[in-house]
C-alpha cells in the first residue's frame, strides 16, 4: 500500500494534542486509505522541511506515488548548518542580545524581502525533488498570508485558504489563533483534535477533487 507522510513543524506533528490524540496526517491517511508515516519535528522551519523529506527518501528504496504533505510556517523562522553538518533554527524571539545567533541573523539578514526569497526558494526545492522522485505533493499555509511568485513553483499544490481561515480566524500569527478559535482552545497555539479532523477533512476533499 502507498503512504501518506507528513512534513513541517509542531502542528503536522500533533503538539498539544493527548496521548490518544490524532493528527491531520494520520486522520488523512485513514480517509485516503494510505498508510502513514509523520517526518514534522516541533519549532523547525520551513527550510527543515527539505531535510526531512531527504531522510524519508533515505529511508524508502522507492517513494513513487506516495503522498506528500508539507505544511507551511512563518517565514520568520529560518534554518542553519553548523561545521559538524548538524542543523540549528533561528527564531525571532530567540535571545537578539549581542553575540547570540539570532542578533546577527536579525540584524543583517532579516528582511521582508529575504523571508520572501528564502521561503520561494524553498517550496521550489521541495517541489522539485517531489518531481524528481514522482511524489504526490501537497501544502497547506499555517496562518500567515504568502506570496509564491517565482516561476517553476504549481500553486495549485498550494491550498487556497491557511488553516487559520478554514478555522474561522484572520490572525497572521499563531499565537493569536488561541483566544479567537474553537478549533485551537484550550490549547496554546496549536489545533485542538477538532482543528486536525478539519485539517483533515478539507484536505481530503481537495486531494480527492484533483
Amino acid at each position: 500500500m502507498s503512504r501518506l507522510v507528513t512534513f513541517g513543524d509542531s502542528w503536522p506533528a500533533g503538539a498539544e494534542l493527548d496521548s490518544e490524540g490524532k493528527t491531520y496526517g494520520e486522520i488523512l491517511s485513514k480517509l485516503l486509505d494510505l498508510n502513514f508515516e509523520n517526518y514534522a519535528q516541533p519549532a523547525t522551519s520551513n527550510g527543515h522541511m527539505i531535510l526531512q523529506l531527504k531522510q524519508y527518501i533515505d529511508n524508502h528504496e522507492d517513494v513513487k506515488g506516495d503522498t506528500a504533505i508539507f505544511f507551511i510556517t512563518s517565514p520568520t523562522r529560518s534554518i542553519y548548518i553548523d561545521y559538524n553538518n548538524l542543523p540549528h533554527e533561528i527564531y525571532p524571539w530567540a535571545d537578539t542580545s549581542k553575540g547570540d545567533q539570532a542578533y546577527y541573523y536579525y540584524k543583517f539578514f532579516h528582511t521582508p524581502a529575504q523571508e520572501k526569497f528564502n521561503l520561494n526558494t524553498w517550496i521550489l526545492s521541495l517541489q522539485r525533488i517531489c518531481d524528481y522522485v514522482k511524489l504526490n505533493d501537497y501544502y497547506i499555509v499555517g496562518w500567515s498570508d504568502f506570496k509564491f511568485d517565482f516561476p517553476g513553483i504549481d500553486t495549485s499544490k498550494i491550498y487556497e485558504k491557511t488553516c487559520a481561515e478554514i478555522f474561522g480566524v484572520s490572525g497572521e500569527h499563531e499565537f493569536t489563533l488561541a483566544s479567537e478559535s474553537m478549533y485551537v482552545k484550550p490549547n496554546n497555539d496549536h489545533p485542538n483534535q477538532k482543528g486536525h479532523q478539519l485539517i483533515a477533512e478539507t484536505l481530503a476533499k481537495w486531494i480527492n477533487n484533483e
